[in-house]
C-alpha cells in the first residue's frame, strides 16, 4: 500500500462533494511529503573550513523549505475543507462553549 492509499482511507466517510477536492489535495500532499524526505537527506549548507562562521546555503535547502511550506499549506487546506465534518464535538470546542455562556 502506498502513502496516498494509506492517507485516503481516513477520508472514506467525507461528503462526496468535498471528497474530489480533498483527494486532489492529498495527491499533492503526498508528492511534497516525498520531496521533503528526499531533500532532508541532502546537505543543506557548506561550512568554510577556515572560518566556520561563514556558511553557504545550498539549493537543496531552499527546495526543502519550499516543499515543506507547500506541504503545510495543503494540510491546512485539507483540514479547513473538513471543518464541520467531525461527528463529535472536540474537547476544545466544549471548553470554549462553556466560556461563552
Amino acid at each position: 500500500m502506498d502513502r496516498f492509499e494509506e492517507l485516503s482511507k481516513g477520508f472514506e466517510k467525507v461528503d462526496p462533494a468535498k471528497k474530489g477536492i480533498i483527494m486532489s489535495l492529498l495527491r499533492d500532499f503526498v508528492y511534497h511529503e516525498a520531496e521533503v524526505e528526499k531533500y532532508k537527506k541532502l546537505p543543506q549548507c557548506i561550512i568554510n573550513p577556515k572560518d566556520q562562521t561563514k556558511q553557504i546555503k545550498l539549493p537543496a535547502s531552499d527546495l526543502l523549505h519550499k516543499h515543506q511550506a507547500s506541504k503545510n499549506d495543503i494540510a491546512v487546506k485539507i483540514l479547513r475543507s473538513l471543518d464541520g465534518e467531525a461527528p463529535e464535538v472536540s474537547a476544545l470546542a466544549k471548553a470554549l462553549a462553556e466560556f461563552s455562556k
